[in-house]
Parts: structure tokens; C-alpha cells; sequence
């Protein structure tokens, strides 16, 4: 000790490079696997078609369809997830539809019970759309003139409405051409 000052390796208690807390690995955070899956494969999901080459987008799909085939069925919140992401970007990703589709196609080939789950949420979720549009033509003239803002949310389910048929479109026609060729 020059100065009576200590020197950093005499604050930490050694010398040369020490782990701090951070970097040290057994007070890292550990994930739950399970998290982190969802979190990769809805994140992997999201970015589907935004490769501009057509054999990378091949390779994406086939490549996220891996986890999706084998987990879909026995992870309750990954199925949860990856539903809920799928319908999202369908609703606000539309021009991603086909790309969609053909994940869920090529899933439907490898567990047909995939397409099973989307089918049946997607029914869920038109249907619903179709419920708030007839309660709400339902009031009457009236209301209806009095309150606009009740006609831009009917324009609202009606797009997304049109989004959830242009992808169950989608994935029939895919579906169909398999077939009937």
C-alpha cells in the first residue's frame, strides 16, 4: 500500500480478473427450459418470411416445425403460445399468411394433431369475432348513429374477421392440392 490508499485488487480480495456476481455462473439466473422454448419458438414464429430468400424461409419453417411437432402436444403453455402468436401475426402480420399456413402444414404432416389444435382455435376465435359483430348489428338504428366509434370497431372485427378466413384459406387450399393431385 502506497499513499495508505488500497488498491482495487486489495478491495476485492485478490489480484488479477475475478468473477463479480454477474458473471460468476452459479448465481446466474436460471430460465425454465419451458420459458425459454416458448420464448424461441414464438420469437422464431413472429420473424417467419422476413428472410427475402426463398430457400432460407424453406429452412426456417422446416427448422421451427422441429419443436412445434415434438412438444406441441404435451407443453399445455407452449401450445397456449404458439397459438396465441400464430393468430396474432395472422392479425397483424397478414401479408405472413402463407407462410403461416405452410408451417402449419408441414407440422400437420409430421402430427396431424397440430393442425387439429389450429384448426379448432382459429375456428374458436372466427367464431367469437362473428358473435361481437352480431350483438353489435343488433342495436338500433339509433345507437348505432349516435356512437361511430362502435363502426370503427365493427370495421376492426370485420379485418380481423377476414384475416382468421383468408388463413384457414390458406391452409385448406394447401391442404386440398396435397390431395387431389
Amino acid at each position: 500500500m502506497e499513499n495508505g490508499k488500497r488498491s482495487r485488487d486489495d478491495f476485492e480480495g485478490g489480484s488479477g480478473p475475478q468473477l463479480d456476481d454477474y458473471d460468476d455462473p452459479s448465481k446466474k439466473q436460471h430460465v425454465d427450459p419451458v420459458v425459454e422454448l416458448i420464448s424461441n419458438i414464438c420469437k422464431d414464429i413472429r420473424r417467419i418470411g422476413e428472410n427475402s430468400n426463398l430457400a432460407n424461409q424453406v429452412d426456417d419453417i422446416s427448422y421451427i416445425s422441429n419443436p412445434i411437432v415434438a412438444e406441441f402436444e404435451k407443453i399445455d403453455k407452449l401450445r397456449e403460445a404458439i397459438l396465441n402468436t400464430l393468430y396474432a401475426v395472422v392479425l397483424e402480420q397478414p401479408q405472413k399468411i402463407p407462410n403461416i399456413s405452410i408451417l402449419i402444414f408441414i407440422c400437420n404432416a409430421k402430427n396431424f394433431l397440430v393442425a387439429k389444435y389450429v384448426i379448432e382455435f382459429f375456428h374458436a376465435k372466427a367464431q367469437a369475432l362473428l358473435d361481437s359483430i352480431r350483438t353489435d348489428s343488433m342495436d338500433t338504428e339509433e345507437d348505432q348513429k349516435k356512437d361511430s366509434k362502435k363502426q370503427a370497431e365493427d370495421a376492426g372485427a370485420f379485418n380481423d374477421l377476414k384475416s382468421v378466413l383468408k388463413f384457414l384459406g390458406h391452409f385448406v387450399s394447401h391442404h386440398r392440392t396435397r390431395f387431389c393431385v
